[in-house]
This record gives structure tokens, C-alpha cells and sequence, in this order.
């Protein structure tokens, strides 16, 4: 997985498509993201911290912490076991 990772660049391109997307969203339009690694949420996080502290967006939901998978979502599911759902809205 980290060859993967690497050879395609996932982390820097998962980086470039989020700060890239956010003029397109209209006012109130949300931005959510599920990531399955901790490398991604990380990135996925700090972006997401810094669009809320720049004013352009808002956390919805879960505030900042991620949406995880309910323990019987993951019994019927056990590959959801490491997703993690973050979502902002903007302002």
C-alpha cells in the first residue's frame, strides 16, 4: 500500500483536489470526505482546520472530530472499521 501511495502520489494529489474544490462549492454547500488511513485523515483534518480558520467554511455535524462507524455498521461491514467521515460547510 505505501508503493501505491507513493508511486501515485495519492497523498499530494488528495492535498491539490481539496484546496482546488473549495471556490467551486456555492455558500452552504458542504464538502464531506471519507478517508480509510490515518495518513489521509491527517491531511484531510489539517485542510479542513485551516478552512475554518481562514472563515471559508464551517465543521458540521460531528464538530471536528470525524463521523466513525456505528459498532454495528462495522459487525455487517468490518472493512468500515477505519473509515472515517469529515465534513465542513461553506460559509
Amino acid at each position: 500500500m505505501a508503493l501505491r501511495i507513493a508511486v501515485n502520489a495519492e497523498l499530494e494529489n488528495l492535498t491539490r483536489g481539496l484546496e482546488s474544490v473549495l471556490p467551486y462549492i456555492g455558500h452552504g454547500g458542504r464538502l464531506a470526505v471519507i478517508t480509510f488511513h490515518s495518513m489521509e485523515d491527517r491531511i484531510v483534518k489539517t485542510l479542513f482546520a485551516s478552512f475554518v480558520s481562514q472563515g471559508a467554511c464551517r465543521f458540521v455535524e460531528g464538530g471536528q472530530g470525524a463521523i466513525k462507524p456505528s459498532a454495528e455498521e462495522v459487525e455487517r461491514n468490518p472493512r468500515a472499521r477505519s473509515a472515517k467521515l469529515r465534513v465542513v460547510e461553506k460559509q
